[in-house]
């Protein structure tokens, strides 16, 4: 385990820094698919020649650890086998209920875009709690005003 998270690590190998321009340096050190991990050196034999992962294991592409996988219950949908989680923020003095309205336009270009299987299902929205209670401090302020209508008449007597 300890030769094969070696053998993966990233690193930033660090920036260039020009009169204009800043390159940062990424290396193409880290192993990206099943193929690369087989040429992984796990240990070594007693006559010091290399054993590969491959010599010690089968290795195949494959899903991700299913213990990082997350699912989501929504009402009226059938519990998922696996669910992807996209987080949309609104950046600081941006109006929510805009943010959420302009993600929301969004929807059927990205559904359209999704494979039969995947499904697009809004789990959360902060916007429609900002605008009901919107809706409950007019509603509040309209029962105040006729209130004080109602008492300035009753106690003026007209």
């Amino acid at each position: 385990a300890s030769a094969i998270k070696a053998g993966t690590v990233y690193s930033g190998a660090g920036q260039f820094d020009g009169a204009h321009r800043t390159f940062v340096l990424q290396p193409n050190g880290q192993i990206d698919n099943a193929q690369g991990y087989r040429n992984l050196i796990v240990a070594r034999n007693k006559d010091g020649s290399p054993v590969y992962l491959r010599d010690v294991a089968e290795v195949r592409q494959s899903v991700q650890d299913e213990r990082l996988s997350r699912t989501f219950w929504v009402r009226g949908f059938n519990p998922p086998g696996s669910v992807v989680v996209l987080a949309v923020s609104r950046q600081a003095g941006a109006n929510a209920v805009e943010v959420a309205s302009s993600v929301k336009a969004l929807f059927p270009e990205i559904r359209a875009s999704l494979p039969g299987s995947i499904t697009l299902v809004p789990v959360f929205d902060r916007s429609q709690s900002i605008v009901d209670s919107v809706h409950d401090v007019q509603w509040t302020l309209t029962i105040a005003f006729l209130l004080v209508v109602m008492v300035i008449y009753v106690f003026l007597g007209r």
